[in-house]
């Protein structure tokens, strides 16, 4: 009712309770009409909505009219913004500048950015600042970086702070080292802590801040520590003989896109000898965005070595040599040097078994 009689920050408010819950369009009507009341908060918010949607121009001009408007957090999300066009270098300015103005999670990203680029020395400055400010994500990649110098209490110590106030990546690669250093059990536990709410798409996007901002971070948005440890879980039981809740766990991962999981219950299908869950499984390995290359080749060699292991049905050994195509395509997409002529090798197969009849 505030709102409606002309109250910008109504407006923001009942803008900022939809956006929280989900509702994006009403959230986007009521951002706009703080926006045009000048309200400075909701040219960020603005911004974060179309960069969510993959409106890289309508997030850029958002961003600058709440960088006009004295908003630290859309310049370091401005910055986030280029670096998503592959312009870490026009980011990295406005992320400082965002960071030396309190944006923690400006900081986080211009770690990212220097780490990438080799400058691990100041990335550990920087995230241990924004460690220390209360960044969880910080904490998370800070850990990694002690546990490369070798330092695995720290690493511990940062990851189990971290998980503990429900930063499930850092609880997935805790549990990792956990199990590394010995400790299966509690690395089950840890991992059974975060595995409740498996759901596709986890992982990065944005945070959002008391203020009432969003701030955005340079994480794989496909990547989710429920997943992950519902992956490491079923590996850990798998190994302790408890086949059936191991493929319950990656079950649930695979519906949540890790490929690793789908390749798991198509090696186990392999050694129960059940061909058409190999098929099922191995084919949604091939089709996961996540599939690393090392994946896609081993799918491809286990197609290939099933396909010459025949004799098959004909329309088994297309689907076979489908795969097998699928996976290198990807990878000569990627590498062309490396795999283009395995590619070409199993089209020509594909299309000697497509020919026969009863295919």
């Amino acid at each position: 009712a505030a709102a409606d009689q002309g109250s910008a920050q109504a407006a923001y408010q009942l803008a900022l309770l939809l956006h929280r819950t989900g509702d994006v369009d009403g959230a986007t009507t009521w951002y706009g009409h703080a926006a045009e009341r000048q309200f400075s908060l909701a040219f960020n918010n603005l911004g974060s909505l179309a960069l969510a949607r993959g409106d890289l121009d309508g997030a850029e001009r958002w961003f600058r009219k709440g960088i006009d408007h004295g908003d630290w957090t859309a310049a370091g999300n401005l910055g986030t913004a280029l670096a998503q066009r592959g312009r870490g270098d026009l980011a990295e300015p406005w992320w400082r500048l965002a960071f030396d103005h309190g944006v923690v999670g400006a900081g986080h990203n211009l770690a990212v950015l220097l780490s990438q680029r080799g400058e691990t020395d100041e990335a550990a400055r920087i995230w241990t600042r924004a460690a220390s400010d209360g960044n969880l994500d910080a904490a998370f990649r800070l850990g990694h970086l002690r546990l490369a110098a070798g330092d695995l209490a720290e690493a511990e110590r940062l990851w189990r702070a971290a998980a503990e106030r429900g930063h499930d990546l850092s609880a997935a690669d805790l549990g990792l080292l956990l199990r590394h250093t010995g400790r299966d059990d509690e690395a089950e536990q840890t991992w059974r802590r975060v595995v409740g709410p498996v759901e596709p798409g986890g992982g990065g996007g944005g945070d959002f801040a008391d203020t009432g901002e969003w701030t955005h971070r340079l994480e794989d948005p496909a990547r989710s520590g429920t997943v992950e440890s519902a992956f490491r879980l079923g590996l850990l039981l798998h190994e302790r003989g408890d086949r059936a809740e191991a493929e319950h766990w990656w079950r649930l991962a695979v519906a949540a896109g890790h490929a690793d999981a789908a390749f798991e219950l198509g090696r186990v299908a392999s050694e129960r000898g059940d061909t058409a869950a190999v098929l099922t499984w191995l084919g949604r390995a091939v089709e996961a965005p996540a599939a690393s290359p090392e994946l896609l080749e081993l799918v491809g060699r286990q197609m290939l070595a099933n396909l010459a292991a025949g004799p098959h049905h004909p329309a088994l050994a297309v689907r076979l040599a489908t795969i097998a195509a699928a996976a290198y395509q990807r990878l000569a997409d990627q590498d062309p040097a490396a795999f283009q002529e395995h590619y070409d090798d199993v089209r020509r197969q594909l299309a000697a078994l497509r020919a026969n009849p009863g295919s």
